[in-house]
């Protein structure tokens, strides 16, 4: 696996783990055939949120609306730095269409492997 693909999953999986946390559930409402991180109303965030810049400006000024002070810092982390969880291209790789794309299918590949356990665990 590439160094980029590498810090990539490491984004996608934190940007999961805070979705999981203010939006449990959140990956059955994602529509994979569309995901496209590229594109503010068809990433993720846009997806589950309506559009991704008022998200983060909303995020970006989180005043304590979770029970603990640790979800809205990290919240309030995410508005400020979304490329940290996977939100959008935070390494500047010379290709930014290419680094769009790897976004993409790590949050696929995460989504649907969410997906295939949950199927297991309820089924």
């Amino acid at each position: 696996m590439s160094d980029i693909r590498t810090k990539i999953r490491e984004d996608v999986d934190r940007g999961a783990l805070l979705l999981d946390v203010i939006r449990p559930g959140w990956f059955d409402v994602i529509d994979i055939e569309t995901l496209n991180i590229q594109y503010p109303h068809l990433c993720v965030i846009g997806q589950l949120y309506g559009e991704f810049s008022s998200t983060m400006d909303d995020w970006r000024y989180e005043e304590d609306g979770f029970a603990d002070h640790a979800t809205s810092w990290t919240i309030e982390d995410a508005g400020k730095y979304p490329g940290k969880y996977g939100f959008n291209d935070r390494h500047h790789h010379p290709s930014h269409k290419q680094a769009y794309k790897v976004h993409t299918e790590e949050w696929i590949r995460l989504i649907t492997s969410r997906r295939q356990s949950s199927e297991v665990s309820n089924g």
